[in-house]
């Protein structure tokens, strides 16, 4: 991204419009690069549709992680019809999926039409830190007290170690094959950190750069390494690296385990980021 797209005003309304512009332009960047991997496309549950109304975006994975629909702006006179439309094409496929809903998404209701017709709503905080107030000394003194080593990934090797902790960290192993092609798509156009601890892999973490803000995502910690001062250091890393490029803002949404590793960090929660998830039921009507 250039210099003059970065954001720089620091509005409450700028900044969560720019938490789901930075999730909207990774699901789009990640389709542009998902639409030249030919071994995800062998899947016959793969499509990918990016329109004006609504970007579709399926892996065919059997995970709701892998499939999405993003970005939409529909009438609030049509978004009953189309909301059915999308719906019955994801039942078709038999496959789960997200709806992700953002301040940007339209119409303003579009979140309470899905949890009507029956998609399970998960909701997590949006929350950004101003990087010229970061505080350098805490990624110090989280690096001396939990004696990790944090790298960006370079390599095949060290990308076996993030995706393997991946997986075991949010309890993926049922659907590793699938989640790993996934995110090493996604590990050509963003950057992704490791933790190690006496050579073993600890803790990850990745930035996408996208809406005028550095994005974190998938910040973990091994179960058995947690509460050491790792989650810190591995969400200050890519945090410390964004403010080098000349980023202001740094984005993410919370989960419920990490909220107060980020606050205490210095990242204000600002809104809500809603996911709405559908599981296809045995027996189910299509």
């Amino acid at each position: 991204m250039e210099n003059s797209d970065i954001l720089r005003k620091t509005s409450k309304n700028e900044i969560i419009n720019a938490i789901d512009q930075n999730s909207i332009d990774f699901w789009k960047t990640f389709s542009n690069f998902l639409d030249k991997d030919e071994s995800l496309k062998k899947n016959p549950k793969f499509e990918i549709s990016v329109k004006k109304e609504v970007s579709k975006i399926f892996t065919g994975m059997n995970h709701p992680i892998g499939n999405a629909f993003t970005r939409a702006n529909f009438t609030e006179q049509q978004v009953y019809e189309k909301v059915s439309i999308y719906l019955n094409l994801a039942k078709q496929k038999n496959i789960p999926f997200i709806w992700w809903v953002g301040a940007l998404s339209k119409p303003h209701n579009l979140g309470e039409i899905l949890a009507k017709i029956g998609l399970i709503k998960d909701e997590s905080p949006g929350m950004y830190l101003n990087l010229r107030d970061i505080d350098e000394t805490k990624y110090k003194a989280a690096l001396n007290r939990s004696k990790i080593k944090i790298e960006q990934i370079l390599n095949p090797k060290e990308e076996k170690f993030w995706l393997d902790l991946c997986s075991t960290i949010f309890e993926m192993e049922e659907v590793k094959d699938e989640i790993d092609r996934m995110w090493r798509v996604c590990l050509k156009f963003c950057d992704a950190y490791l933790a190690t601890y006496e050579g073993n892999p600890v803790g990850i973490s990745m930035v996408f750069y996208g809406g005028g803000v550095a994005g974190i995502y998938n910040v973990g910690v091994h179960p058995d390494y947690r509460n050491r001062g790792i989650g810190t250091a591995i969400t200050l890393a890519p945090t410390i690296q964004a403010k080098k490029k000349g980023y202001e803002i740094s984005i993410l949404m919370s989960s419920e385990i990490g909220f107060k590793v980020y606050s205490q960090i210095g990242f204000q929660e600002c809104c809500k980021f809603n996911q709405y998830i559908y599981i296809p039921q045995p027996n189910e009507e299509k």
